[in-house]
């Protein structure tokens, strides 16, 4: 559990769990907009990885005590945009682009804000760089994920995949964030 700074307010973790199929058991509780922790917002990140620590589900929620709102969300959290890390490469089959892009949320380590913040609501979006107008996405396109958020030193690997059939298309990757400059992402092809 993070608060609105990127500080963790709360973790935990519970081992050795065993369930039955398609039941509900459960685990613990998690102490939000307690006197322990009152805050007005938060971002909780959970996680469930199996014996092998491979992960099997990544869940990520903001939230507030009712009556509130998100409000922190505004102002100083959304006007200040972090920098993220981002590498991508990309092969091209015919005319099947497939590009692997990966994120990290580092903006502590640049010295840009002089703290480490969630990255926050993140989207990808593939135009055509030889487009103007006001839609210039390539359509349709797979993403293994996007709209995702990453907490302070969290890295997430993206997947890709798109057609371009025109010669006259030039495809551009773009990243956006609610608290993200926007960037235009290179890849490389090979």
């Amino acid at each position: 559990m993070y608060d609105i700074t990127g500080a963790i307010a709360y973790s935990t973790a519970w081992r050795s769990l065993t369930f039955e199929a398609k039941t509900t058991t459960s685990v613990g509780s998690i102490p939000l907009f307690t006197t322990i922790n009152k805050q007005p917002m938060y971002f909780l990140l959970l996680k469930l990885q199996d014996s092998t620590r491979a992960l099997v589900s990544r869940n990520f929620y903001w939230l507030h005590p009712t009556p509130g709102s998100y409000g922190q969300l505004a102002g100083h959290f959304r006007s200040t945009k972090i920098p993220v890390a981002v590498s991508a490469h990309a092969t091209i089959s015919g005319h099947t682009y497939k590009i692997r892009v990966q994120v990290a949320n580092r903006n502590g380590n640049t010295g840009h804000t002089g703290a480490t913040v969630v990255a926050f609501a993140l989207q990808f979006s593939v135009v055509d760089r030889n487009s103007s107008g006001t839609d210039t996405r390539i359509l349709p396109v797979t993403y293994s994920d996007n709209w995702f958020s990453l907490v302070p030193d969290e890295t997430a690997v993206v997947d890709i995949s798109f057609q371009v059939k025109k010669r006259t298309i030039s495809p551009k990757l773009m990243l956006r964030g609610w608290n993200v400059a926007d960037t235009e992402v290179t890849f490389t092809i090979g």
